[in-house]
């Protein structure tokens, strides 16, 4: 098996007509074509299938490809790589590698909704060699996928709207977004559109953006109204400067005591730091002392410069699975 032979099993985004034939200029430039007689560019193998956007959604299609062609090691990298293995393992419930592993085992076409540079569409395709792993994210972030992720055999990067797949309906056992249906303009329309693309039987793994307490999500709406306005060069500094900030928090590590609960402020007994009690309650300011500052400030100015950004109640996300039983 070859990644371009995965050419195939791709719809066209418009009307979801089977695949045609695939045109190569070279070993990496070429066209892709439809039953319809749609046909779309291929640059670096990866299959352009995004249409042309404009406004808020062009911006944070701008936006995310700023982001990740900024850093492209994001996420690989030894600390970042393993700060994000702990967060999926343990936000999903699978807990080990291995425990994922057995997950997928019976998968055979797994999703990465929002792929970015193609960091966990490595890791599901790696933990199952016998799968088809596709990762899709309509900005320029793709571009900068690794030479790990796009020498894949089992594995192909697609540049397109997650609520245009070029995928038939019923095509994955599998899909996984992670931290994506919010930076989308409809976040439950992209939810749709992901669901009606699982088999009879298959599995959708998602993570958005959870309300926060009334006070950080003021501060967050205050301060994303400007920041969204703001060139990639101004909303970078920006992000540096609250990245000084949470540095400087997070050097006064002592845990202070809150006998008892703040209800106005969310905030419930227990032992917190500064940086705990800013970050959660006050304003989005993010350290890890592992991440270099640049890598740290990338997840602020992920924060901040993206128009679209919304969050959810527990409650409004069991609605959404309710709806689609």
């Amino acid at each position: 098996m070859h990644y371009k032979s995965l050419f195939c099993h791709l719809s066209c985004p418009r009307c979801l007509k089977p695949w045609k034939k695939t045109v190569w200029k070279n070993s990496t430039k070429g066209t892709i074509i439809f039953t319809c007689d749609h046909a779309y560019p291929i640059i670096n193998t990866i299959p352009v299938l995004v249409p042309k956007l404009h406004g808020s959604k062009k911006q944070t299609q701008l936006s995310f490809g700023s982001k990740w062609t900024s850093q492209p090691s994001w996420g690989f990298s030894k600390h970042t790589a393993r700060f994000m293995e702990r967060w999926i393992l343990e936000k999903y419930g699978w807990k080990t590698k291995s425990k994922l592993t057995s997950f997928l085992s019976h998968k055979k076409n797994i999703l990465d909704a929002g792929c970015g540079t193609g960091r966990d569409t490595l890791k599901f395709a790696r933990l199952s060699p016998h799968a088809h792993v596709w990762g899709v994210d309509f900005s320029d972030s793709v571009f900068a996928a690794p030479p790990a992720v796009m020498k894949r055999d089992n594995t192909l990067i697609v540049k397109a709207d997650l609520t245009m797949l070029p995928f038939s309906h019923g095509f994955f056992d599998f899909i996984y977004s992670e931290g994506v249906i919010h930076h989308t303009p409809d976040p439950y329309a992209t939810f749709t559109a992901l669901v009606n693309r699982l088999a009879h039987g298959g599995e959708i793994a998602l993570y958005v953006y959870h309300k926060k307490p009334p006070v950080r999500e003021f501060t967050d709406t205050y301060l994303r109204e400007k920041t969204t306005q703001m060139s990639d060069k101004e909303c970078w500094k920006f992000s540096k400067d609250l990245t000084r900030l949470g540095k400087i928090f997070s050097a006064h590590n002592k845990k202070y005591r809150i006998a008892q609960s703040i209800p106005l402020l969310h905030i419930q007994p227990g032992r917190y730091t500064i940086q705990d009690i800013l970050y959660n309650y006050f304003i989005k300011s993010f350290w890890n002392s592992r991440f270099s500052f640049k890598e740290n400030a990338l997840i602020n100015f992920d924060w901040y410069h993206p128009y679209y950004a919304y969050s959810f109640t527990v409650h409004e996300l069991r609605r959404w699975f309710q709806k689609k039983r």
